[in-house]
């Protein structure tokens, strides 16, 4: 598959204005670079993979690429491809290396208008150049100005440099003027001198690897550069000292995790990871294990973070927000809520299905810390306090601290509901190991419509969850009791609801598919029909022509629920569809009991 090409005049263009040169008519043909193709190799671009996640800007902003230059023989286009292929978005460029099998060429400021344009134009719409390393910096003032025009017009973030102290304060200089930052690589004692005085454009570049080789480990490096930390190039060594080897993260004597906790207690953020190959990549496929290697060491660093930031995430209760198209009083807003509140009230049963054995309690966590926050999570969490309070099934908590997720302190309840939680929720290993053994050990677990997106990268949640994504729209469709015999269906009394919802269309195969082999669908749904829908769909379909929408499962002793509906506030104030989510968190707290033997269509 052909990524898309950036249009080469249009890019020439900018790369002119920003070289202050007169914008090009066309670029000749034979200095042209057309966005790569990508390897036969090359991962689903998606953005749940922890590599990508730690820099999202919401989160640690810990931006992680590869160091082109240390992929073998590469060229540095060639090593854009290898960078795509393991699902990283940002990467480093070095003077020392080639542009491209077809730019024979040092990717330094000798380059011509032109090509430039094509390096530019080579990397594609997803991979970045964040970072750019020079063996040393130019000797003279006008060198040193080429440098940054190079920089900018590569959308370069931080040039990377050996120290260097006559010439640093012509590099503050410069930096301040283009915005683009100078990361020093040296001791870290001499660089924090030579940084004395200087702007925060100027920051120190660690090289773990390096620092090792010195006899210094990276936490006792990060301990004297601390704050002034701006980029650090990951290697790992069998031991301190210069007769040590590489070896993968994690593996050595760096103590790379310990190092990443150590970042994240600092808060020292946002940092530009730069991982450097040499010695443990010898072919393509080594890559993508050194990549996990990295994923492996910064993940509990990485979760802790989601921890600490779960503290603080406000639990949702706004059932009408003001809208730019509509502006609302206060007074406006509270009318609607008391409105949409009692609506949602109506709808819930006066009585539980089945008499609570015990005072039960309900956990909801409704957190979007990494994705998209659905408009109808309020209305999920209003409906399950709403049904606690009339009928007494159950005690409500409204709570999204991570923390009460590990055990043993997840044993104070009774379910866990994930309320459409989309996006990473859970890469703190101890909560995942709470909750996968709560639930294993008879716990229960209930979400609704986005919580499949809680933690893509964790299989063990998919599995109890019993899916991972779906294509979706919202749609008029027909639901119908896929299981009559279950007593969470008894709201629907047998008959079908015609109902416009955003309906997953759970796959059938490949990694995202609906586990069927392991679940009990109780609720389904027709599609497609032209008279219900008129509108066409154009994607996937399901070979039996049959959509499930909610389905039940055992996994080890513990209960799961599932729904894919809640999309629109509708679905919070239709009698049977609360009275079948009332049924559902009355299963997994245990109270209600059901048959989960998988019924798999054949």
């Amino acid at each position: 598959m052909m990524r898309p090409c950036l249009h080469i005049i249009v890019t020439g263009a900018v790369v002119a204005s920003l070289l202050g040169m007169p914008s090009p008519v066309r670029v000749r043909a034979e200095s042209q670079e057309e966005a790569f193709e990508r390897a036969p190799d090359a991962l689903e671009r998606v953005s749940w993979r922890t590599r990508t996640l730690v820099g999202d800007g919401r989160l640690t902003q810990w931006r992680f690429g590869i160091l082109a230059s240390t992929l073998h023989d590469l060229t540095f286009l060639e090593g854009v491809v290898r960078a795509d292929a393991v699902g990283t978005d940002f990467i480093e460029a070095s003077n020392t290396q080639s542009v491209s099998p077809r730019i024979h060429k040092a990717l330094d400021s000798t380059l011509t208008l032109e090509e430039i344009t094509a390096a530019r134009a080579g990397m594609g719409d997803d991979i970045r150049m964040l970072a750019y390393s020079v063996d040393a910096l130019p000797a003279d003032a006008d060198s040193r100005r080429k440098l940054f025009e190079l920089a900018k017009a590569l959308d370069v973030e931080t040039i990377v440099a050996p120290l260097d102290g006559p010439a640093l304060a012509d590099m503050d200089r410069l930096a301040q003027e283009f915005g683009v930052g100078v990361s020093l690589m040296g001791p870290p004692e001499a660089v924090m001198k030579a940084l004395d005085g200087r702007s925060r454009r100027v920051g120190v570049a660690a090289d773990t690897g390096a620092w090792m080789e010195q006899g210094l480990s990276p936490l006792e490096g990060l301990a004297i550069v601390s704050d002034r930390l701006s980029y650090v190039r990951l290697r790992d060594r069998s031991a301190l000292g210069a007769n040590a080897r590489n070896v993968m993260l994690g593996q050595g004597a760096g103590k790379m995790t310990a190092f990443f906790q150590e970042l994240n207690r600092l808060n020292l953020r946002p940092l530009i990871l730069t991982l450097d190959t040499t010695g443990v990549v010898d072919r393509p496929a080594d890559l993508f294990r050194a990549v996990e290697a990295f994923e492996e060491v910064v993940q509990p660093a990485y979760g802790a973070y989601f921890t600490e930031l779960s503290r603080s995430a406000a639990i949702r209760r706004d059932l009408v927000r003001n809208e730019r198209k509509e502006p609302l009083s206060s007074e406006e807003i509270r009318q609607r809520t008391e409105e949409v509140r009692k609506k949602i009230e109506a709808a819930v049963p006066r009585q539980p299905y089945a008499r609570p054995k015990k005072p039960r309690k309900l956990l909801v966590v409704d957190a979007c810390l990494a994705g998209m926050s659905h408009d109808t999570i309020p209305h999920a969490n209003i409906m399950l306090e709403l049904m606690g309070k009339l009928t007494g099934a159950w005690e409500t908590e409204l709570n999204n601290d991570l923390n009460n997720l590990k055990y043993p302190k997840i044993k104070e309840y009774d379910t866990i509901f994930l309320n459409s939680n989309v996006g990473e929720l859970l890469p703190d290993l101890e909560v995942r190991e709470g909750l996968a053994r709560y639930v294993r050990e008879g716990g229960g677990l209930g979400g609704i419509h986005g919580t499949p997106w809680a933690s893509r990268n964790w299989d063990e949640f998919g599995e109890m969850i019993g899916a991972k994504s779906a294509p979706h729209r919202i749609e008029q469709g027909t639901m119908n009791v896929y299981d009559p015999a279950s007593p969470i269906m008894k709201p629907f009394a047998g008959k079908p609801l015609n109902f416009r919802e955003e309906y997953y269309r759970f796959e059938h195969e490949g990694a995202n598919r609906l586990m069927w082999e392991n679940v009990r669908v109780l609720l389904t749904v027709d599609l497609d029909d032209p008279k219900v829908e008129p509108r066409p769909w154009d994607g996937y379909k399901r070979p039996d022509n049959i959509y499930p929408v909610t389905w039940i499962r055992s996994h080890g002793q513990g209960r799961v629920f599932y729904c894919s509906l809640g999309h629109l506030p509708e679905t919070f104030t239709t009698p049977e569809i609360v009275g079948h989510l009332f049924a559902g968190v009355q299963f997994i707290l245990g109270d209600l009991a059901a048959d989960t033997t998988p019924n798999p269509e054949s």
